[in-house]
């Protein structure tokens, strides 16, 4: 599964996507010594994009997983597109987001976990681009995105 952001790959695995619908602006108003309130209803907003993403590739060392987290923090702030690539022929399934802005990371524990800590992959469940076993360190993370619908 492929995760893009502004054509730079964030590898490792995505577990899902969560976008939900766009936002409705409204306000609502209610006036002292009147019953009822009021709504003033706008156009569609923006709407949240949560990523849920093993962050791994070829990390043989902590330090190298450490290097990628890195990475994901120079691209916070950032606004660009959002690709994800998933399978292949018929069972391909492509998602694109324009116009997000990367808001920021969550680490997330993975099962067993009371706490989210990098873990090393000793028994080869992960898999790197070439369908190789992985090996490396690896971390949960719960991506977040806003995506500005203009």
């Amino acid at each position: 599964m492929a995760l893009e952001f502004n054509s730079k790959p964030i590898p490792g695995t995505t577990l899902g996507i969560m976008a939900g619908s766009p936002e409705v602006q409204f306000r609502r108003l209610q006036f002292w010594e009147t019953a009822g309130e009021a709504e003033i209803i706008g156009k569609p907003g923006g709407r949240f994009v949560q990523v849920e993403h093993i962050l791994h590739n070829r990390c043989g060392k902590y330090s190298d997983l450490m290097k990628r987290l890195d990475t994901l923090d120079a691209l916070i702030g950032r606004n660009g597109t959002l690709e994800f690539a998933s399978g292949s022929g018929n069972a391909l399934v492509r998602e694109k987001f324009a116009n997000c802005t990367f808001e920021r990371y969550e680490k997330v524990p993975t099962g067993g976990q009371s706490v989210a800590m990098p873990l090393k992959d000793l028994s080869g469940t992960l898999y790197d681009e070439n369908s190789y076993p992985d090996g490396g360190w690896f971390i949960t993370l719960q991506l977040s995105f806003r995506q500005l619908l203009v």
